[in-house]
């Protein structure tokens, strides 16, 4: 509904990967709302490798995001608006 013009959209950062040239983002700042994203497992249960793996590349990925976040993984004009290189 964004791209033909009938709404708005409040999406994660994580979906902000592949964004289309005329969809302009605008950083909610510190009032963005935050969510907490967690990988569970049944306590005292063998992992299995491939459950290992997936545990190992989420604490990868996951530190490489915030790392990426300082101060953010996007670059914002004063407007608020994410800057396109072109």
């Amino acid at each position: 509904m964004v791209a033909a013009g009938a709404g708005i959209a409040v999406v994660p950062e994580l979906a902000l990967t592949n964004l289309r040239a005329d969809v302009t983002i605008r950083n909610l700042g510190t009032s963005a709302p935050m969510r907490t994203i967690a990988a569970g497992t049944l306590a005292g249960m063998h992992r299995s490798p491939a459950t290992s793996a997936l545990l190992e590349l989420l604490t990868e990925v996951t530190e490489a995001h915030l790392a990426a976040r300082q101060p953010t993984s996007h670059t914002h004009d004063p407007g608020g608006h994410r800057a396109r290189s072109s």
